[in-house]
C-alpha cells in the first residue's frame, strides 16, 4: 500500500474502514460497531494497525470514513468553553 501523509484522528471518531485488496475483494471494518460490542479504544486500535500492517502486501487502497456526529459532539463542548468568553 502506497503510503498517504494523513492527520490522524481518534479512533473513536472513525466509523469504519474499507479496505480494498489487490485482487479487487474490498474489507469493511466498521469501527463503530466493534467499540459498541466493548473493545478498548487503544486495543482496537493497536488489533487494527496490526492487521493493515500484516497485510500490506495486499493492500491496494484503504479509506477511512468518519462519524460527523461524533466528531461534533467531541468538538462542540470544547468550542462552547472557548467561545463563550467573546
Amino acid at each position: 500500500m502506497a503510503e498517504i501523509d494523513t492527520v490522524e484522528a481518534p479512533i473513536s471518531v472513525i466509523q469504519k474502514i474499507e479496505v480494498e485488496l489487490i485482487d479487487g475483494t474490498v474489507v469493511e471494518i466498521n469501527v463503530r460497531d466493534m467499540l459498541a460490542e466493548g473493545y478498548a479504544e487503544e486495543e482496537l486500535e493497536d488489533m487494527i494497525n496490526s492487521r493493515l500492517d500484516a497485510n500490506d502486501d495486499v493492500i491496494k487502497d484503504a479509506s477511512f470514513f468518519i462519524d460527523a456526529d461524533n466528531v461534533a459532539n467531541t468538538v462542540q463542548p470544547i468550542t462552547n468553553s472557548i467561545l463563550k468568553n467573546l
